[in-house]
């Protein structure tokens, strides 16, 4: 049996991949201001995270169709960033971010 597309979803998950490039961008450019400051890095990962939130799920659906794809590529390099942070690990928290930035241009 062919799965047909849901015609409902299918245009959430297209506006899925801007609203990551758009956030992950916005997160660099604020975080390129302050890189070590361990405040605005809380802060800026915190902002993320909200922004993503409406389109999380659809990420995750992304990346898990295609692990190796670059939506999961970008969500991995997130997540090396947010586990950083937790582990009070500034500089590699900023790291992730503008690792995550790079491959959000090839979305």
């Amino acid at each position: 049996m062919i799965k047909q597309a849901d015609p409902v979803r299918a245009p959430v998950a297209l506006a899925a991949v801007p609203a990551l490039r758009g956030a992950v961008e916005a997160a660099q450019l604020e975080l390129l201001a302050n890189p070590f400051d361990e405040m605005v890095v809380n802060r800026v990962l915190v902002h993320l995270a909200g922004a993503l939130r409406p389109v999380r799920e659809q990420l995750v659906e992304m990346a898990e169709a295609q692990p190796g794809g670059p939506v999961a590529t970008v969500l991995a390099h997130l997540g090396t960033a947010y586990a950083r942070a937790a582990a009070d690990q500034t500089g590699a928290a900023v790291a992730g971010v503008f690792t995550a930035a790079a491959a959000v241009k090839g979305l």
